[in-house]
């Protein structure tokens, strides 16, 4: 148990559950967009509680008012798998998510508060790799992760029709100043696939009253590359 001014945070465990699926429902009755967030079902809490020691919860007066879940899946389980991680890399992926706050304590910063904790803990527990999905609308929740450190790898779909951006965090090598960068319009997903697929990622949020924009780096690679794939691109 860990105080934070007047919060708590602890470990969640099996006997969390009810209070766990009553907040979940609370804040997706309170989205504006629903196919922001992936109810999870009921096993999937059964699963990632058994141990006791992976996900945490936010407690007000013993009230919970937030969780952030984390749990360890293998094979093709596994989002990493999504954006090229394999063999040895598998058992040092920690999958992130559903997270949640209660809307009444919302924009106080809270949620990373809970993710800035869960990053210590797994960080000295040895683990490489960090994986998340994120809906391509919620601004909000990519630009705080990217903020973290986590780059958009990969867009596709998951938990069989959503559409989400999957995002990584290497731990044991931060990225770097990318050699260039790219802005897409948040809404314009075929040239942020496009640039994905060349090996660009996504490492900004840029918000105006008009419209957001993305970012994309990249590492650098030579121009002949570049030019022969936007020109496989136009002939498909």
């Amino acid at each position: 148990m860990e105080p934070h001014f007047h919060y708590e945070i602890k470990f969640l465990k099996p006997q969390h559950l009810p209070e766990i699926l009553t907040l979940q429902n609370l804040v997706i009755e309170n989205l504006p967009d629903k196919e922001c967030y992936y109810q999870e079902p009921l096993a999937f809490f059964e699963k990632v509680l058994a141990d006791g020691k992976n996900c945490l919860g936010l407690f007000e007066a013993g009230d919970l008012i937030g969780f952030h879940m984390a749990c360890l899946l293998e094979g093709n389980e596994a989002i990493g798998v999504d954006i090229g991680l394999g063999g040895s890399e598998v058992s040092l992926i920690v999958q992130w998510g559903p997270t949640a706050i209660h809307p009444k304590y919302r924009q106080q910063g809270l949620l990373k508060m809970l993710a800035d904790h869960h990053l210590k803990i797994f960080r000295d527990r040895g683990y490489e790799h960090i994986c998340l999905t994120i809906a391509p609308q919620n601004y909000a929740s990519l630009s705080s992760a990217i903020r973290q450190g986590f780059l958009i790898k990969r867009l596709t779909y998951k938990f069989g029709h959503l559409l989400r951006y999957v995002l990584h965090l290497d731990l044991k090598r931060p990225c770097k100043a990318p050699v260039c960068q790219v802005r897409v319009t948040g809404s314009d997903l075929e040239s942020q696939q496009f640039l994905l697929s060349l090996g660009f990622y996504g490492s900004g949020v840029l918000r105006s009253q008009a419209e957001t924009e993305l970012l994309f780096g990249h590492d650098g690679f030579s121009g002949d590359s570049f030019r022969k794939s936007v020109v496989r691109r136009q002939c498909s």
